[in-house]
């Protein structure tokens, strides 16, 4: 009976884990939340046995990538060469692997702003080697601005005005009447995007323009001074101050 309770009790016993391994059920722990991808997860095997120099130039290229325009983008000449020499046991397969996984790790923490010591301890319950938590996180630290930059630069937006030009027209007379007087104004409108807009307003239809104008601007300036809009001000502030800590 004592043996049996002995088999049972070992049976129970959990298998150490394996340092070079993701462990089993992090998912939920990490900011990959709810699923660590299969690139990531087959990579961190890889990384273990990656030089140090070597993850060095696999982020710096991911974040380069990151940073510049896809299409202009291309991975430095020497790139396999010298990633292959300083880890010889390694072949071109395990540094694209190795390649997709840092990219994956870089892309999440860039989109969901994930603070380093936040990113160094995620990193550390999967097992990623310290090496590549330091250089992800100093490449983020630096990086980030950059990033930020092109995204708002590609971002889908409504065209935003560059130039205005104006005249004053007066109608002097009409098919009906000798003497109108009528001033009209005609608005030019350039925008970013190089399109022109002409047209033409009258004198009420110019005064209902300024009128809405001005009203949406009181309104903003009103919205800025609201309490809940100075809290959330204050958390954005407290988020960019508490980031790269």
């Amino acid at each position: 009976m004592a043996s049996n309770r002995f088999n049972v009790a070992a049976r129970n016993k959990a298998a150490p884990q394996d340092p070079t391994q993701v462990p089993s059920g992090v998912d939920v722990q990490t900011f990959f939340f709810p699923a660590i991808p299969d690139e990531v997860r087959a990579a961190v095997p890889i990384l273990h046995s990656a030089s140090a120099s070597a993850v060095e130039r696999i982020t710096t290229a991911v974040f380069e990538y990151l940073c510049t325009s896809t299409l202009d983008y291309a991975l430095p000449g020497d790139f396999y060469e010298s990633t292959l020499r300083d880890s010889a046991a390694l072949g071109v397969d395990d540094v694209n692997a190795m390649t997709t996984a840092v990219y994956f790790l870089a892309r999440t923490a860039l989109r969901n702003k994930i603070k380093l010591s936040v990113l160094r301890e995620h990193l550390a319950k999967m097992n990623v080697p310290a090496a590549v938590a330091d250089a992800v996180a100093r490449q983020l630290q630096t990086q980030r601005a950059r990033y930020e930059a092109r995204v708002i630069h590609h971002r889908l937006t409504f065209p935003k005005l560059e130039r205005v030009r104006w005249r004053v027209d007066v109608v002097i007379s009409s098919g009906s009447l000798t003497r109108v007087m009528r001033p009209n104004v005609l608005l030019q409108m350039i925008t970013k995007d190089g399109r022109v807009v002409t047209f033409e307003a009258t004198l009420e239809m110019f005064q209902q323009l300024r009128y809405s104008v001005a009203k949406v601007l009181h309104e903003m300036q009103t919205l800025e001074r609201h309490p809940i809009i100075r809290i959330v001000n204050e958390f954005k502030r407290r988020d960019e101050e508490d980031y790269n800590r």
